[in-house]
């Protein structure tokens, strides 16, 4: 991270006039930006290693140095006078909700260093992409997890991230903490969103309380999901839009914010585009042109590769065969796309789920306040959209309205709401970028027609988040762990708190002494960690299955070898405890870039053989019967696992092909 910081803070120093949090914030998004621009150049080239990157990095440290000579030091931010009654209530309501939030997300990353990710799409592709990066050095070829290409053209932003931790260390210890740095982020966004109008407190708590929401809460922390990426790169994006001094370094480090949400899930592309638009609208006439080349330019150097990628590979940017009205998009086709195409929109006509479905799963989502959260949100949209004398808070609110609608006709925003699945739920994660903008808008549109409503704002923000904890998701049966880790935070904040004042009067020697003392704890804590994780990683919290978990807690003890599966989809655990297994999910090639189940066992066999494959993993398949059968017969196969009924480990031994096709697929008299 130390040239990516050099770089990015001497280019601030010499191009930018931000000062305190929103320098910060500028830095890191210029650096973010930088590292994931840096691996796709070298993933493009297959070159995408530890030591090429740092090479690089490094490289391109020294070319800003020697260009970007510093002219002036830099200015630490200086508060006027701010420390009024509404600041002081709102920095409780900030640290209120902040409370919550990390008790929450300390637990959850707790219990995934306990024992290994263990989310569906974690395991499904999420992980597999950065293992695949990683072990190829590549960012060119699609991984297929599955006998249908329904996630293999989804951008990756946050698993070429995940990639970074994996070439550094050689194994993905860093992937269940790196969604708290991402946190982090999200909230210095959104204390700076509040700047202008003096409002950080309550920007901040309204950030928060985004992230306190048990649809986010109980998903992002501990695992590699990626809306809290999106969400703090627009949260960043939206605070460098309205910085009082916003220049151009600001307006292109907010494109690459935008651009680095774009790549990473299709959620942000309505708000991302609407904000480009908004912003160069509100841009004074003989700036548009060059505004609007600057945003473009940003969000697609941060945003298009995936895009592009998919247009390669199937001639369409998005991946699948769509219909978008009239115009008609090519592409691979994938059965279980098309099972997935209910949208909330195309429900809502089915007034009998409102009371049973889609009410339950808003208050499973938003916690028993939804009703307020989102008439709160509305509310805060509709205020804004009645300033004409703020432009640019006027097209923050029709970015948040385009996101909001949008979200009605995302594809699986409904998926089986009508037989009682919790997906509907679930991907209210899809409403996320929305309500980030939103709830960003509330304090400060209060602020600009009502001041007074500034401290029930705040209360408000504290009842929503606080009897969000109590849905049943947010506690996973461990009440006790939950209540420890809330008493471990109000006791971190006391200390916080006692010291401040003392450390402005103890001496250099002190401090450096204390800095010293606090990464030496860090480092220790830090290897005791992973030493732990690595201990029980995919080898426990599954004791008690016979199937799958078992095939988990054998895949640990391999490493460097190929592995054929077919079956389940989380197949994360099968890469082992280095990442180094290579594991393919047997398909054959379809038209347009697409995958799909073996359709004869002397295909079958030919896939088994060209692969040159170690072991095979068979389990109880979604999409057709697992081919259990044409592999019983292979002589060439033999079972080393078989922990349930449809749960098998074969060692593929090398022999004849040819030979071995034929016994095998020959039917027994």
């Amino acid at each position: 991270m130390a040239p990516l910081l050099a770089t990015a803070r001497l280019i601030r120093i010499s191009c930018s006039q931000a000062v305190g949090a929103l320098a910060l914030v500028l830095e890191l998004t210029l650096a973010l930006a930088w590292l994931l621009v840096a691996g796709e150049l070298l993933g493009l080239l297959g070159g995408l290693r530890f030591g090429w990157l740092v090479a690089v990095l490094w490289t391109a440290a020294g070319l800003v140095r020697a260009v970007c000579m510093p002219q002036r030091p830099a200015v630490r931010e200086r508060t006027q006078g701010r420390a009024n009654a509404d600041a002081r209530f709102g920095i409780y309501v900030a640290i209120a909700v902040i409370w919550l939030v990390l008790a929450q997300w300390a637990l959850s990353t707790a219990n995934a260093l306990g024992g290994g990710m263990a989310s569906f799409d974690v395991l499904w592709y999420h992980m597999p992409f950065s293992a695949v990066f990683a072990q190829t050095g590549s960012v060119t070829a699609i991984k297929f997890t599955q006998a249908d290409p329904f996630v293999a053209y989804y951008p990756a932003n946050s698993e070429l991230f995940h990639t970074f931790g994996l070439i550094a260390f050689g194994n993905d210890f860093l992937s269940p903490l790196l969604n708290l740095g991402w946190m982090a982020l999200e909230l210095l966004g959104a204390w700076c969103v509040g700047r202008r109008w003096k409002v950080e407190p309550f920007t901040l708590a309204s950030g928060a309380l985004l992230l306190a929401l048990p649809v986010l809460g109980t998903t992002q922390p501990g695992e590699a999901f990626n809306d809290v990426v999106g969400l703090a790169a627009l949260t960043v994006a939206l605070a460098l839009i309205l910085a009082p001094e916003r220049g151009s370094l600001a307006l292109l480090a907010a494109a690459l914010a935008l651009g680095i949400a774009v790549g990473t899930k299709y959620t942000f592309l309505v708000p991302a585009v609407a904000l480009v638009i908004g912003v160069t609208a509100t841009s004074a006439p003989r700036d548009r042109r060059p505004t609007a080349a600057l945003l473009v330019s940003g969000l697609v150097l941060t945003g298009g590769w995936w895009y592009l990628r998919a247009a390669i590979h199937t001639g369409n940017p998005f991946g699948l065969r769509q219909a978008l009205g009239a115009l008609h998009l090519p592409g691979p086709t994938s059965p279980l796309a098309n099972a997935s195409q209910q949208t909330v929109f195309s429900e809502l006509r089915h007034f009998s789920l409102w009371g049973t479905r889609f009410a339950p799963g808003l208050a499973h989502a938003f916690g028993p306040l939804w009703p307020l959260l989102l008439l709160g949100c509305l509310l805060a949209v509709l205020a804004a959209l009645a300033r004409p004398s703020e432009p640019m808070l006027r097209a923050v609110a029709i970015a948040t309205a385009l996101a909001g609608i949008s979200y009605l006709f995302l594809p699986t925003g409904a998926t089986g709401i009508q037989q009682n699945t919790t997906l509907f739920g679930v991907n209210l994660r899809y409403l996320a970028p929305a309500l980030a903008l939103a709830l960003a808008l509330a304090p400060i549109v209060v602020a600009v027609r009502a001041p007074r409503l500034l401290r029930p704002l705040g209360a408000a923000f504290v009842a929503v988040a606080l009897l969000a904890q109590f849905e049943r998701g947010m506690w996973r049966a461990q009440p006790s762990r939950h209540a420890a880790f809330l008493i471990a935070i109000a006791t971190v904040f006391a200390l916080a708190i006692w010291a401040r004042p003392r450390l402005r009067r103890a001496r250099p020697s002190t401090l450096g002494f204390g800095a010293l003392l606090l990464v030496i704890i860090v480092i220790g804590a830090g290897y005791a960690a992973q030493r732990h994780y690595f201990r029980q990683r995919y080898l426990v919290g599954r004791g008690s299955e016979t199937g799958v978990g078992v095939i988990y807690r054998w895949a640990q003890g391999i490493a460097h070898t190929r592995i054929a599966l077919y079956g389940t989809v989380e197949q994360y655990p099968l890469y082992g405890a280095t990442d180094s297994n290579v594991v393919d999910y047997l398909g054959q090639a379809a038209a347009d870039g697409g995958y799909k189940p073996i359709s004869s066992c002397a295909r079958w066999q030919a896939v088994l053989r060209s692969g040159r494959y170690r072991y095979l993993v068979l389990t109880p398949a979604p999409t057709a019967a697992i081919p259990l059968a044409w592999s019983r017969q292979d002589p060439s196969l033999k079972p080393i696992l078989h922990p349930a009924a449809d749960d098998w480990v074969f060692e593929i031994r090398p022999g004849p092909a040819q030979r071995t096709v034929i016994s095998a697929c020959m039917p027994r008299a």
